[in-house]
């Protein structure tokens, strides 16, 4: 990994991080202890931990499905059925093309 990249670190939108202060430094103000995903979130509210403050904010994305959808591939319809599927192949075998009719072959 590139050495620009190595003390990045890439957290999703929703997830929460908790910091600690640190004293010694002039930059640097605190020191990241622990990314907390969903999975996290989700623990502490059933062990009734998860502070007031953020129970409004995180409860509306308890809805949003939490599986990442890639919007760069095409939706494939899934709904087939094999009594349409030979239907259609019949019907194309039977008729001549729109763009063929009228038309002579010269070979």
């Amino acid at each position: 990994m590139p050495t620009k990249f190595r003390k990045n670190i890439w957290v999703k939108r929703g997830d929460y991080i908790l910091i600690e202060p640190i004293k010694e430094g002039d930059k640097v103000k605190g020191e990241i202890v622990r990314i907390l995903t969903n999975e996290h979130i989700k623990h502490f509210r059933k062990e009734n931990v998860w502070p007031e403050g953020f129970k409004e904010e995180t409860s509306k994305e308890e809805n949003s499905d939490d599986l990442f959808v890639n919007r760069n591939r095409p939706v494939i319809d899934t709904d087939t059925s094999s009594s349409s599927d030979s239907e259609e192949s019949s019907n194309e075998e039977d008729s001549e093309p729109e763009c063929n009719k009228g038309t002579k072959s010269i070979n």
